[in-house]
């Protein structure tokens, strides 16, 4: 593998810098008569950001390499919908970044999936970050059948190489590394509960995975999942579930990333109603090692508040993390601001280590038949204490982030 594609031993800028050099000669295009990117910084101030770019629908996939004005040359990659991504290593708060586009040989993808059934593993290089369980997914010798269920991530990796999730927690076996799943609902005179499986009224099955891409930079994958009501013989269908996830690699001064967009649909006429709860929608259950009776696990949210004070309080982002064999590692989860009821009211476990984005909180919804539920998350998985100004900065790269363009010039011009 090339040293210019290697993410986990790059420790500093020039590092970060040469990982921004697509290797291969320049095949095709002019900067007279080739795609023109524009990228704007906006109000804050980028550093080694990840910006997505919506291609022409009539441009080809590529590879391409941006190069810009100022004669640096940024890989893009391109993912099975036809979105750019490229990786910019500093743009100042207002500057605008321009190039053109030029075709380059092809490389070979650096973050891949490895796929053994239904369970996908993400890599960059040598380094695993994650993995997706698909199918039933695998129950630990003793653990009930009830609560068999895949759909979810686990296994998530620090750029350190240090995992921040668990899976099947033993005083939570519903628990998994990052999942979604509602408690208490109601839905066709019942009130399945697909969060507390061991009620046996509600479950939620993986269904299948759609689709993966993968590229020097991120790459994705799309699953779909199925809510059922156990009220019933045989169990009904209440809502389906669709994950568009994209992992990005680490790079110096940018910790590996997860985005999970989650579509909801009603499976047919019956709405399903969100009651009021403390915890329910998205869940992320921390390293093992911090479940001690002491509550080793540490929080901190945007707004200042940590395990003490910070349940049922709202924020845009939220850490947890803790100690693993004398390392301070976490997880920070960003809420998108298109997010209903954002900034995400939160829970925050006094006793374990479980945080959940709990909209229900803030009083019954619903999800109706004509209009799908949209929501999106950004999680990080984070070396070293927490550091409230750069999970702002991170915050910023996710929910207000620099907006790109490209024009195509017309043929002759």
């Amino acid at each position: 593998m090339p040293a210019a594609l290697r993410f986990r031993h790059a420790p500093h800028l020039r590092a970060a810098r040469r990982l921004a050099i697509l290797a291969g000669a320049v095949l095709s295009g002019h900067a007279a008569e080739s795609p023109v990117v524009s990228i704007a910084a906006g109000p804050h101030e980028r550093v080694q950001t990840l910006v997505g770019v919506t291609l022409p629908a009539d441009l080809a996939r590529g590879p391409w390499t941006l190069i810009a004005d100022d004669g640096q040359r940024l890989a893009m990659q391109v993912d099975d919908q036809h979105h750019g991504f490229v990786r910019i290593l500093h743009l100042a708060a207002g500057a605008t970044l321009t190039g053109h586009l030029a075709g380059v040989a092809t490389a070979a993808p650096t973050v891949i999936w490895q796929r053994a059934g239904d369970v996908l593993a993400a890599h960059a290089g040598a380094q695993r970050l994650l993995r997706y369980i698909g199918g039933a997914g695998t129950l630990p010798a003793g653990v009930q059948e009830v609560y068999q269920r895949g759909g979810y991530l686990t296994d998530v990796i620090t750029a350190a190489g240090v995992p921040v999730t668990d899976d099947y927690p033993p005083n939570h076996l519903h628990h998994h590394g990052i999942w979604m799943a509602w408690a208490k609902t109601g839905f066709a005179g019942r009130k399945p509960d697909f969060w507390n499986m061991g009620e046996r009224t509600g479950t939620v099955q993986a269904l299948a995975i759609d689709g993966t891409w993968d590229g020097p930079w991120c790459a994705g994958f799309h699953a779909r999942h199925r809510y059922l009501d156990l009220g019933v013989t045989p169990a009904v269908a209440a809502l389906e579930e669709r994950w568009d996830v994209m992992v990005s690699a680490p790079v110096a001064d940018a910790p590996p990333a997860i985005d999970l967009t989650a579509t909801q649909s009603c499976s047919g006429a019956q709405p399903l109603v969100l009651t009021p709860f403390h915890y329910g929608g998205l869940g992320l259950r921390g390293n093992r090692a911090w479940n001690a009776p002491d509550g080793t696990a540490r929080f901190l949210t945007s707004a200042g508040k940590d395990r003490a004070n910070g349940d049922e309080t709202r924020a845009r982002w939220c850490w947890m993390g803790g100690e693993v064999d004398g390392r301070t590692v976490g997880m920070v989860v960003c809420d998108h601001p298109a997010n209903p009821r954002h900034p995400t009211p939160l829970r925050l476990n006094p006793k374990e280590p479980f945080l959940a984005c709990a909209p229900s909180q803030l009083g019954e919804w619903s999800i109706q038949p004509s209009t799908p539920l949209v929501l999106r998350y950004r999680i990080i998985a984070w070396d070293g204490a927490p550091d409230p100004a750069r999970f702002d900065r991170l915050w910023d790269d996710f929910a207000e982030p620099p907006t790109a363009t490209v024009a195509v010039p017309s043929p002759g011009k």
